[in-house]
């Protein structure tokens, strides 16, 4: 890595997040999910329906109105008017309360990806920022320096060219890599080690 420093790339997708990686550039397109509440039901709305259990027989239950869920009901419990009037039990309000269930739930999937993308990419601001302070620092032109003077004037990259940059196989010890961790190479493999990282 040169001693000049790196600059940040402007995001400039508006539902994109850049993850600053030493490595490469990964821009990872983030659709951050409309605001969906958990649903929740006290079942304040009820009616007794019939339904038909796997085995033929007829029983009597109260569906809610919201969710659909149903609960067994005593038919001696029931007066003959309602039990005369009864319906059979609605599939539909079960289904629909279970989409709107998966619908929150995938919600919540996205939004807790979206946060944690977030808070990668201001990790990765912390790092640069750190970084760029210590290519700055007299601990890093010496180290470079001896870097460059191993070389001997020809990039360990392509071997042709002269060394301008001294860049970083790791950076797992920046502020405290060994010699062997950094190599001198010339501006066109600099670049080439730099490629921007698309997202698959």
């Amino acid at each position: 890595m040169s001693r000049t420093k790196a600059k940040r790339p402007k995001v400039s997708e508006a539902n994109a997040v850049v993850i600053l990686h030493p490595e490469g550039i990964v821009r990872l397109k983030v659709a951050v999910p409309e605001p969906i509440v958990k649903p929740e039901c006290k079942h304040m709305r009820t009616e007794v329906r019939t339904q038909v259990r796997s085995n033929g027989v007829q029983v009597y239950v109260r569906q809610c109105l919201q969710c659909g869920q149903a609960t067994n009901v005593a038919k001696k419990t029931l007066p003959q008017s309602i039990l005369a009037s009864a319906r059979p039990v609605n599939e539909a309000l079960k289904e629909a309360w279970h989409k709107k269930l998966d619908d929150y739930w995938h919600y919540e999937t996205e939004r807790k990806q979206a946060e944690w993308r977030a808070q990668q990419s201001e990790q990765s601001q912390q790092w640069w920022a750190s970084y760029n302070a210590y290519l700055e620092s007299s601990a890093w032109r010496k180290k470079r320096a001896l870097v460059i003077d191993r070389a001997e004037g020809v990039c360990e990259g392509c071997g042709t060219k002269p060394p301008t940059h001294v860049h970083h196989l790791t950076y797992e010890h920046v502020g405290e890599e060994m010699l062997f961790e950094l190599v001198a190479v010339c501006n066109p493999c600099h670049e080439f080690l730099h490629k921007p990282k698309e997202a698959s």
